[in-house]
């Protein structure tokens, strides 16, 4: 199997998701900063740009990957992706992903509006001068780093668990069994234990390890922030036999 051909198309894919998403991503944290100036409530514009990304997102990955996994023993047709238990599951995600990963986003927004209230009342600015301040962040350079942040870590954390899901469902269909193989996309500031774990294959219910936690694929749940905030590698699930 040409692992190196499968992971450079996904590269490119993912590349190309990570600019389109940190525009939608900024947009909407600018909103918010400046629906709390006007409002002083920062609104539904990251729920509702997060939302369709993880819904987009995960039905396409689960076809893709599923589809790979398949394609050498049969035709399936489309219909195959999308059965009544998929769409379920994706709305599990979608419900447990708004309700924890989009709030902790929007909690993070709420503490820099903060910082900026009291940074003003310390002062003692008005009102109207503190929203200006607001306003003026939702249009400063950090607030498109943290854009691209937010963009390619939920995008990750997406593909990987659309993927794994994908590989669950064809070694139970199949009986086929499963390995996993890290792939490290590039950094310009790479985590040293992620480049040891790039192309290691292990068993599908093995666990990597980095930083002294147990990761069963980058951004599976419960990791901290040191394995997962800007990381994008991936894992590529191959037949046993390979």
């Amino acid at each position: 199997m040409n692992y190196k051909r499968i992971a450079n198309i996904e590269n490119r894919r993912i590349v190309a998701l990570e600019k389109k998403y940190t525009v939608i991503v900024r947009r909407a944290l600018r909103e918010q900063m400046i629906s709390y100036a006007e409002k002083k409530t920062i609104g539904l514009a990251m729920t509702e740009a997060l939302r369709n990304l993880y819904e987009k997102e995960l039905k396409y990955w689960l076809e893709r990957e599923y589809k790979r996994l398949k394609k050498d023993r049969t035709k399936a047709n489309r219909s195959d992706f999308f059965l009544h238990t998929w769409l379920e599951w994706v709305d599990e995600a979608l419900y447990d992903w708004v309700g924890s990963r989009v709030v902790g986003i929007n909690e993070t927004t709420r503490d820099i509006i903060n910082r900026i209230i009291q940074e003003g009342y310390d002062k003692g600015l008005e009102w109207d001068v503190i929203a200006t301040k607001i306003t003026t962040q939702a249009k400063a350079i950090t607030t498109f780093k943290r854009a691209r942040t937010i963009a390619r870590t939920e995008l990750a954390n997406t593909v990987n668990y659309a993927k794994m899901k994908s590989s669950l469902d064809f070694e139970k269909e199949t009986g086929l069994l499963m390995d996993k193989r890290w792939v490290h996309r590039g950094s310009n500031d790479p985590r040293d234990e992620h480049l040891r774990l790039d192309k290691m294959q292990i068993h599908r219910d093995d666990t990597f390890t980095a930083y002294g936690e147990r990761i069963d694929y980058p951004h599976a749940p419960g990791l901290s922030a040191k394995n997962v905030v800007n990381c994008n590698c991936q894992v590529i699930y191959v037949r046993r036999k390979d």
